[in-house]
C-alpha cells in the first residue's frame, strides 16, 4: 500500500494520502504508527484521503479494530477529528460502518466524517477545531 503523510499545524495534524491497494491490516498498521509516533498527544485531527485508492480491501472485524484504536487513543487524547475522503465507489460504504462503530465506541468528542473532497474535509475541520477552541477559552 503505498502511502504519503504530511504533517501539519506543528504536529497537531496530520494527512495519509493512500493509493493503490488497501488492506484492512494495512491501515490497522499505519493507524497505530501513527499514535505511537504522536507520544506528546498533539494529534488533533487527521484526514485519510482515500481519492487515488484502486482497492479498498476491508473486513468488518478491521473497520472494529481501528475504531478500538481510536477509542484507546481517545482516552488519553479527546476531542480529535478524523476526515474520511473517498468516492462511494472506493469507499463502499465502510465508512458508514467506521462512522457507526466509532460513535458506538468513542465518548470521548472523538468526531469522524466523511467527504468526497479535501476542501469539504478542511472546512469542516475548521470548524470543528473553531467549536473546539471556543470551548477552551
Amino acid at each position: 500500500m503505498p502511502h504519503h503523510i504530511q504533517l501539519e499545524d506543528h504536529g497537531t495534524g496530520i494527512v495519509i494520502s493512500l493509493t493503490g491497494i488497501v488492506t484492512g491490516r494495512d491501515l490497522i498498521k499505519l493507524n497505530q504508527q501513527i499514535y505511537e509516533s504522536d507520544p506528546d498527544k498533539k494529534l488533533r485531527y487527521q484526514v485519510w484521503d482515500f481519492n487515488l485508492v484502486d482497492v479498498l480491501e476491508m473486513k468488518t472485524d478491521d473497520i472494529q479494530t481501528l475504531a478500538i484504536q481510536d477509542m484507546e487513543e481517545a482516552t488519553a487524547n479527546p476531542n480529535q477529528c478524523v476526515a474520511i475522503i473517498g468516492s462511494t465507489k472506493t469507499l463502499r460504504g465502510i465508512d458508514n460502518i467506521y462512522h457507526y462503530l466509532s460513535d458506538c465506541l468513542v465518548n470521548t468528542g472523538f468526531q469522524s466524517k466523511s467527504f468526497t473532497s479535501m476542501d469539504e474535509a478542511r472546512e469542516w475541520l475548521a470548524i470543528r477545531r473553531a467549536t473546539t477552541m471556543q470551548k477552551c477559552v
